[in-house]
């Protein structure tokens, strides 16, 4: 089946978007603000299920595996950064991965191209926090 994209936000402060076709097969948001505290959520939600912690360099955050079913997205990647004077978090949950794939390896790179994007569009330099 065909996947849908969407997107929302305001530029500036926050956004998301999603690839859907019968559910959301893959999803990103992303802020400026409230990251300590998305932070918190992530760990309480997240953190029994951690497959692992973020490597040092990308900042603070985690990769999991819920164990529900697809439609729930359970691949789970939250990350909080520091992008010249804002302290943005990144959060991306995926349905499924393919057969053989390394969810913490695959995450690890997606969230480096994701992190290294919001800085060419905030003109600022990501780093860890």
């Amino acid at each position: 089946m065909p996947l849908e994209e969407s997107k929302d936000g305001v530029p500036t402060t926050h956004g998301g978007c999603a690839l859907r076709n019968t559910y959301n097969r893959f999803s990103l948001n992303w802020s400026v603000r409230g990251g300590s505290e998305a932070l918190d959520l992530a760990r309480e939600n997240f953190g029994r299920k951690q497959l692992s912690v973020l490597p040092l360099d990308l900042g603070k955050g985690l990769i999991a595996y819920t164990g529900e079913s697809a439609r729930t997205k359970p691949y789970v990647a939250f990350m909080l950064f520091r992008c010249g004077d804002k302290r943005p978090w990144m959060g991306i949950d995926l349905s499924e991965m393919a057969k053989g794939r390394d969810p913490v390896k695959d995450f690890t790179e997606l969230l480096r191209i994701a992190r290294h994007r919001f800085g060419e569009i905030h003109h600022c330099t990501p780093e860890a926090t």
